[in-house]
C-alpha cells in the first residue's frame, strides 16, 4: 500500500510538471475541459467538489489550494504551487481537476487521495539510544505525526544514525496497524530496531606502505595515517576502548589516503581493506588495510602555458585560446620548485602556484579571485595538464594559467567603518591611486587593518574579518578600485575581572580600554553619552588609544593611565605620535616591599606606514623599598638602596616590525633598541645608562594552503644597566631578573641567580634567548570564509640566560638553561601554560616546573 500511495503521488505531480506541447483541440468526450487549457484558465469557479476529501476542512484546503468559488480560475504556475502547498500543509495527493462549462463559468471536480497517517509513531528496542535521539536522527523534531509513506525513509535514517554511533549491525524495520484501504484513516507505525553491540575499533594495521611507513606516537607519530589525518583510530592514550567503528567514516579515510600518495607521485596506487577481523561478540574489531603503492613517478619535462579565456553567453561555457607570455619565461621558471626528475608533489606545485601568481600580482597583474567580477579577466590558475607515461613511469607537467591585464589603481574605498574614521585605515594602506597596481601591497595593507584589531572582537567568534575586494571601473577596464570591507569591532571594554597567577598571586582588575578611542568627539550629554559610547557615536573612530587599569592584588597591586594619539598633525604617511603613561605599583616580595611610580612622556616619528620608528622623551620615577629583610638575609646591594630614589631622564628608543599581524603574529620580524639615560645633568638620585636590544622573528612551516600551521619563534634581549658618576651600583629596582612564566619558564619568578644567601642578587648585564615550536591543535571556522582560526597550540620550548652582577661582563658559567613544553589558548584569551624542567641552574635558583600567564605582546 505504501509503494502504491508513493506511486500515485509521483504520477500527480508529473502531471503537472510534463510539457505543454502536443496536447488535443477537441475536449474529452464527458464534456470537460483540460485544465491547463486558456478558455479554463479564464473561466470563472461556479462551484468547486473536492472528491475524497474526508478528514480535513474543504474551505482550509481551497485556501491553500488557492481556488475560490466566484474567482477565476488560477494560472497554471499558482496551481502548481497549490499543490505542492496542500501535500506539504494536510498530506493530500490533489490529482487532476475536471472541468465542466455552465452557464457564468465552470464546475470543477478535483479528485484528492489524503494519506494514512498515524499521530504517534512508536519505536521499540531503543535499548540504548533514547527516543529523543531517534527522532532527531529521523528528522522529525517536534513533528508527533508521520505520514505512512515516510516510513520507509525514516527507517533508513534511523539505521543510518545508529551506523554513525557504530553500532555497525543496527537493523530497523517497521509494521503498520490500522484499517486497510481507508482514506485518511490512523494507522499504527511501529519502528522495531535490534540494535546489536557497539563495534569499538581496537587496532588498525596498514601493510604495503614501505614510502609512508606509521612511526612514533603520539605527537611524534608520522607516516600515512598522521598524513592522511584519518579518523578510524584504535585503541590510544585517550582512547582507552577504540573509536566507535563507522563504515563510511573509513572509506573517507582510504579515500584521504589514496589522494595522500597521489600528492606525491604515486599516480597508481590502491588502497583497500584487507580484512574485517571481529571479535566474538562482535564489539570490537580489527581493521587491516591493504596498500599497492605501485611506482613512483618523476616529472620529464614542465611546460609554462598562457592562455586567454572568452566567456561563450550562448553555449555558457569559457572558450580557451593559447596566448603569449606577458613575462619572460626563464623569470617565471626560476621561480618554480618542481623540477625535472622530481616527483610531482602537490606540495611543490601549490608553492609554485603561489608564487607565480605573486609574481604577476606585484607587477599589475590581479588574481581573479578578488575580484567581484567572474568576467573581470584576472589571473586565475588553472588546474595543470598531467601526461603519464606508464611505462617510463614519468609525467610532463604542464602549468597553465590566465595572464589577466595589468591594471592600475583608480580609487581606495574603505566600507563598513560606520563611526571610524577614514583616515584612520588610510594611514595602514600603502594602495595609493594612479599607481600600478600591486598585490603584495593590497594584501598587506589588508593585514594591517586587520592588526589594529579595531575590527575584530576575541569574544565573539562569529565577528567577520576584514576583506578586501576589487571592482573594475566600467569605464576603463584598465584600471580598478580596491575596496577593503570592515565590521566595527569591539574596542570598548569594561572588565571587572579577578584570577590568579603563577608570577603574581590573586589579582583583582578592573579595566576600561578604548584602543579605536577619540579625544574629541564628546557625547551629547552626560545620561545620553552611556549609550553613545555604547554604540560608538561618542569618544570612538580617531586610532587613538585610552587604557585605565586598577588592579589591587596579594603580591602587586597597581592603577595605570595611558593615553596614545598615532597621528598629532594628520600626515597619515611619516606621521607623529604622541603618548603619556601615569603608573603607581606596589610588588611585595619575600625580602621587601617596591613601590615605583613614574610618569613617561614620548613623541615619536613612524617612517613611512610605520614599520620603522623611534621615539624619545622625559621619563621621571620614583622607587621606594620598605620592609626589608635584616641585613645578611639579604643581598647587600638590596639592603643599600633601601629608601626613595628618584630617577630623571631621558628615554630614545627604535624599532622596527614586519609582523603579519600585531596582535598574534605568526609571520615576520620584530626589533626594538630602548635606551634611558637617568641622573648626569637631568637630576635625580641615580646615575644609570639602560640599553636593552630585543628581537622576536616568526615564520610559519608547512604548506600555503593551510590557514593554522605549525611555526617557529626566535627570540631574546640582551642589555646593560650601567652606573655612572657618583652611582658606583645599579639600584636594586632598576636591576634585570629572570625566572618565571615570561622570561626563564622551569624557574620561579626572579628565581634565577646569582644569588647571595636565599635571594637573586639582579643583574647589570644580561642576555636570553628563547626557541619555540609551535602546532595547531584546534582550529574553528572563520565565518563567512574557507578559512580557519587556531584556537588552542601545543609547544615545545628552550630557554637560555645568563645574568652579570656587573655591567658589560657576562660570565659564561653562569648560565641557565630549561626545555618544556606547553599549551595555549590564542582565542579568546590568549592564555599560556607552561612545563618547564631545568637542563642548568645554579646555587640557589628557585625551580617552578608549572606556570601560566596572558601570552600578550
Amino acid at each position: 500500500m505504501r509503494l502504491l500511495a508513493v506511486f500515485v503521488a509521483l504520477c500527480a505531480c508529473l502531471s503537472f510538471v510534463a510539457p505543454l506541447q502536443g496536447q488535443d483541440d477537441t475536449s474529452p468526450p464527458d464534456g470537460s475541459v483540460d485544465p491547463l487549457r486558456d478558455d479554463a484558465q479564464n473561466q470563472v469557479v461556479v462551484s468547486v467538489t473536492l472528491d475524497g476529501l474526508e478528514t480535513y476542512d474543504r474551505d482550509a484546503v481551497l485556501k491553500v489550494l488557492g481556488v475560490q468559488e466566484g474567482q477565476r480560475w488560477p494560472a497554471v504556475l499558482n496551481y502548481r504551487s497549490g499543490v505542492k502547498r496542500v501535500f506539504d500543509t494536510f498530506g493530500v495527493i490533489v490529482l487532476e481537476p475536471r472541468f465542466v462549462i455552465v452557464a457564468g463559468g465552470v464546475t470543477v471536480t478535483i479528485p484528492v487521495q489524503e494519506l494514512k497517517v498515524d499521530l504517534d509513531p512508536r519505536f521499540v528496542g531503543n535499548d540504548r539510544i533514547k527516543e529523543e535521539k531517534l527522532r532527531e536522527w529521523a528528522m522529525l523534531f517536534d513533528r508527533e505525526q508521520i505520514y505512512v509513506h515516510e516510513a520507509d525513509n525514516i527507517r533508513r535514517r534511523i539505521e543510518n544514525g545508529y551506523r554513525q554511533q557504530g553500532y555497525r549491525f543496527a537493523q530497523v524495520d517497521y509494521v503498520i496497524g490500522g484499517p486497510e484501504g481507508q482514506a485518511g484513516a490512523t494507522a499504527d507505525v511501529i519502528f522495531r530496531i535490534s540494535e546489536g553491540p557497539k563495534v569499538r575499533v581496537t587496532k588498525i594495521t596498514v601493510e604495503g606502505n614501505e614510502n609512508l611507513p606509521d612511526t612514533g606516537w603520539g605527537l611524534w607519530r608520522g607516516g600515512l595515517r598522521k598524513l592522511a589525518e584519518v579518523e578510524t583510530k584504535g585503541v590510544g592514550a585517550l582512547r582507552w576502548w577504540g573509536k566507535p567503528f563507522v563504515e563510511e567514516r573509513l572509506a573517507a579515510d582510504l579515500v584521504a589516503m589514496l589522494q595522500v600518495y597521489r600528492d606525491r607521485g604515486f599516480a597508481d596506487v590502491r588502497i583497500a581493506v584487507d580484512e574485517l577481523i571481529y571479535s566474538e561478540d562482535r564489539s570490537k574489531v580489527h581493521v587491516k588495510i591493504i596498500v599497492d603503492e605501485g611506482p613512483l613517478y618523476r616529472v620529464r619535462s614542465v611546460s609554462i602555458e598562457a592562455l586567454e579565456r572568452e566567456w561563450d553567453g550562448t553555449l555558457r561555457e569559457w572558450r580557451e585560446s593559447p596566448a603569449d607570455l606577458i613575462l619572460p619565461e626563464e623569470e617565471l621558471r626560476e621561480l618554480l620548485e618542481t623540477r625535472v626528475g622530481f616527483p610531482p608533489e602537490a606540495a611543490r606545485i601549490a608553492h609554485d602556484r603561489g608564487q607565480l601568481g605573486r609574481y604577476y600580482g606585484e607587477r599589475g597583474y590581479l588574481a581573479q579571485e578578488y575580484f567581484t567580477d567572474p568576467l573581470a579577466g584576472g589571473w586565475q590558475w588553472l588546474e595543470p595538464v598531467y601526461l603519464w607515461d606508464a611505462e617510463s613511469h614519468e609525467v610532463d607537467l604542464v602549468f597553465r594559467f590566465v595572464q589577466g591585464r595589468q591594471r592600475s589603481i583608480r580609487e581606495v574605498k574603505f566600507l563598513g567603518n560606520l563611526h571610524t574614521r577614514d583616515r584612520v585605515l588610510r594611514r595602514e594602506v600603502k594602495v595609493l591611486t594612479g599607481t600600478l597596481a600591486n598585490l603584495a601591497e593590497i594584501e598587506r595593507g589588508l593585514a594591517r587593518v586587520r592588526g589594529t584589531g579595531y575590527f575584530s572582537d576575541q569574544l565573539d567568534l562569529t565577528h567577520p574579518e576584514a576583506t578586501v575586494r576589487l571592482e573594475v571601473d566600467p569605464e576603463d577596464p584598465d584600471k580598478v578600485d580596491v575596496l577593503y570591507e570592515v565590521e566595527e569591532g569591539r574596542v570598548v571594554n569594561v572588565n571587572l575581572s579577578g584570577g590568579v597567577t603563577s608570577d603574581q598571586g590573586v589579582l583583582g582588575i578592573l579595566s576600561i580600554s578604548m584602543k579605536n578611542f577619540e579625544a574629541g568627539r564628546l557625547p551629547g550629554g552626560f545620561w545620553s553619552g552611556w549609550g553613545e559610547i555604547y554604540r560608538k557615536e561618542a569618544f570612538h573612530g580617531n586610532g587613538e588609544t585610552f587604557l585605565l587599569d586598577i588592579a589591587p592584588g596579594s603580591q602587586i597591586s597597581y592603577y595605570k593611565l595611558f593615553y596614545s594619539h598615532p597621528d598629532i598633525f594628520g600626515s597619515h604617511f611619516d606621521r607623529w605620535t604622541a603618548s603619556g603613561q601615569f603608573e603607581d605599583r606596589l610588588r611585595r616580595y619575600r625580602s621587601h616591599d617596591s613601590r615605583r611610580q613614574s610618569i613617561n612622556l614620548n613623541l615619536g616619528h613612524l617612517f613611512e606606514q610605520g614599520d620603522f620608528s623611534i621615539s624619545f622623551g622625559p621619563q621621571w620615577q620614583e622607587i621606594e623599598i620598605d620592609d626589608v629583610d635584616a641585613p645578611g638575609s639579604v643581598p647587600g646591594v638590596l639592603t643599600r638602596s633601601a629608601g626613595t630614589s628618584e630617577f630623571q631622564g631621558l628615554t630614545f628608543n627604535m624599532r622596527y616590525s614586519s609582523l603579519d599581524n600585531r596582535m598574534s603574529p605568526r609571520k615576520g620580524l620584530y626589533l626594538t633598541w630602548n635606551n634611558t639615560l637617568y641622573g648626569g645633568g637631568l637630576g635625580g638620585d641615580n646615575d644609570l645608562w639602560q640599553s636593552t636590544f630585543l628581537f622576536d622573528t616568526y615564520r610559519t612551516l608547512g604548506s600555503d594552503d593551510l590557514d593554522a600551521r605549525p611555526g617557529l619563534y626566535f627570540g631574546g634581549e640582551v642589555g646593560v644597566n650601567h652606573p655612572f658618576g657618583d652611582t658606583t651600583e645599579a639600584h636594586y629596582g632598576e636591576r634585570k631578573f629572570y625566572g618565571g612564566a615570561s622570561t626563564m619558564r622551569g624557574f620561579d619568578f626572579r628565581g634565577v641567580g646569582p644569588n647571595e644567601g636565599e635571594f637573586a642578587i639582579g643583574g647589570e648585564t644580561f642576555l636570553r634567548l628563547t626557541g619555540e615550536y609551535r602546532y595547531p591543535l584546534y582550529t574553528t571556522p572563520i565565518p563567512g570564509t574557507s578559512r580557519r582560526r587556531e584556537m588552542l597550540r601545543g609547544f615545545f620550548f628552550i630557554d637560555a640566560a645568563i645574568l652579570d652582577p656587573d655591567s658589560f661582563e657576562l660570565d659564561l658559567a653562569e648560565h641557565r638553561s630549561a626545555a618544556g613544553f606547553g599549551f595555549a589558548l590564542t582565542n579568546p584569551i590568549p592564555l599560556k601554560f607552561n612545563f618547564g624542567f631545568p637542563m642548568h641552574k645554579g646555587l640557589g635558583d628557585d625551580v617552578e616546573v608549572f606556570s601560566f600567564r596572558l601570552d600578550l605582546r
